[in-house]
């Protein structure tokens, strides 16, 4: 999804996963920079992270500029929330805003953002909103009345 939200932003330009290297990190430890800057990669830029579960859901979550290893991660993140589908989807979002808005100077992004429309799909008109990739529909009025 965060690669979904980066490609949308127009501002990259996303190496293909097939010329990823095979040991990919999940901690800034096995983070090997010459595996993505040199060929057939040739990354500028790697975000990466990793997810538990228990009572709730921790994404920690790194972006690093691997052009120049000898400086810190230009975002790390932790995002601590309820442990479903949803809450994940805005993590990642989040984490894709974050990072276009370093890259663009601080410009805002719009992976967070909904859209909101009307659907006649339960027989009557009303409101929904959706995420801007389509995802999460949801009604906000029913009949005529917000939720």
């Amino acid at each position: 999804m965060v690669r979904d939200d980066l490609g949308f932003s127009g501002i990259l330009e996303l190496a293909s996963p097939s010329f990823y290297p095979q040991q990919q990190p999940s901690v800034p430890s096995e983070l090997r920079y010459t595996t993505w800057t040199d060929s057939p990669v040739n990354a500028h830029f790697v975000a990466f992270g990793n997810l538990t579960e228990s009572s709730e859901v921790a994404i920690e979550a790194w972006f690093y500029d691997v052009t120049n290893p000898s400086t810190q991660a230009v975002i790390s993140k932790i995002y601590r929330g309820a442990a479903t589908e949803a809450q994940v989807r805005k993590f990642a979002h989040q984490f894709a805003d974050e990072i276009i808005g370093k890259l663009s100077g601080g410009l805002p992004s719009v992976a967070s953002t909904q859209i909101a429309f009307v659907s006649s799909r339960t027989g009557v008109k009303e409101i929904w909103a959706m995420d801007y990739d389509g995802a999460n529909q949801h009604a906000v009025t029913r009949y005529g009345r917000l939720r």
